[in-house]
């Protein structure tokens, strides 16, 4: 379990006290476009720079990953997992999902278990249905601003394994 760290009276882990912080820098030194590679003072587009996260995180593992596409999604396989990177720039928004489970699998017992253990088993991720199809899927949210390289690898570590757990356990 991550260490917790207190503000205002609510507990929030370090990583989200330490994003926290650096998107309260970012706006302070008015760099609303989101930190770039090079530092707090260079502005980088955000579909660029998780592009260059993507690129860095395959290469440190010896592996070809498809470039992210010009709208801004891009995946990597992880085990069984399937994780796909959404850089939604608009909103200021990182969505990083991984299908768990077909919709025919969920019935009423499933749905409250899933709920439960996105409340105490899944980390970063949470479960969350696909509006259209009903499919399974963990996914995680987070802010653009702020956002690193060391964070954006562990995302996706936590997700992959989480959903590597959990579609095993859903098959």
């Amino acid at each position: 379990m991550p260490a917790l760290a207190s503000f205002g009276g609510v507990r929030e882990s370090r990583r989200a006290a330490s994003a926290r912080a650096a998107s309260s820098a970012v706006m302070m030194h008015g760099f609303p476009g989101g930190v770039g590679l090079g530092g707090m003072d260079e502005v980088v587009d955000p579909k660029l720079r998780v592009a260059a996260f993507l690129d860095r995180f395959g290469k440190d593992r010896n592996i070809a990953l498809p470039p992210l596409s010009a709208d801004g999604v891009g995946s990597i396989q992880r085990g069984s997992a399937v994780v796909t990177i959404h850089v939604l720039a608009e909103q200021g928004v990182l969505l990083v999902l991984a299908k768990v489970a077909p919709a025919s699998v969920l019935d009423d017992a499933l749905a409250r278990r899933l709920l439960t253990a996105s409340f105490v088993e899944t980390g970063d991720a949470a479960f969350a249905l696909h509006p259209q199809t009903g499919d399974v899927y963990l996914r995680i949210l987070r802010g653009l601003d702020g956002l690193d390289y060391e964070e954006f690898e562990d995302l996706l570590h936590s997700i992959a394994r989480t959903a590597d757990h959990w579609d095993d356990q859903l098959a």
